[in-house]
């Protein structure tokens, strides 16, 4: 099986078209084979101990290339935790040699919107990936359904 999987992951090649024109081959040196049947199933193995690096009480759900982490904020320390469990997954993601996109990442808040976080009304803690800060939203889809802070 080793050397099966060997055999079909190395010296592999692409390229690209446009229109009429093709590119030179070009060695594809990492990465999981596009198109093919094999690849979600290896892309899978790659990410499946992704969950070993957030804290208990922190929940996250894989979906093929779609990460959710998501944990009950009751104080500013969950939202700490919450913080640090999101650079510990982005530090497992760049000694993975993958990459969370900043700008596809967005915070939802669920249920009673920053009723015990802060004297200020409406405080958003701030939650940043590799240094840039996170947008809040007031929805977002997710595999084609929409969810809204209030659930409904």
């Amino acid at each position: 099986m080793l050397k099966f999987m060997t055999n079909y992951l190395q010296n592999r090649k692409q390229r690209v078209v446009v229109d009429q024109s093709m590119s030179i081959d070009a060695n594809v040196l990492s990465g999981v084979p596009q198109g093919s049947i094999l690849g979600p199933l290896l892309f899978v193995l790659y990410i499946n101990d992704m969950h070993s690096v957030v804290s208990p009480g922190t929940n996250i759900a894989l979906y093929a290339d779609d990460t959710k982490i998501w944990r009950q904020i009751s104080s500013d320390i969950d939202s700490e935790i919450l913080n640090k469990d999101i650079a510990s997954l982005n530090a497992w993601a760049s000694s993975n040699l993958m990459r969370f996109h900043p700008k596809k990442c967005k915070v939802v808040s669920i249920g009673h919107k920053h009723k015990t976080l802060s004297v200020l009304p409406f405080y958003n803690y701030p939650y940043f990936i590799g240094g840039e800060l996170l947008d809040f939203c007031d929805s977002e889809k997710d595999l084609g359904i929409l969810v809204q802070e209030k659930i409904n």
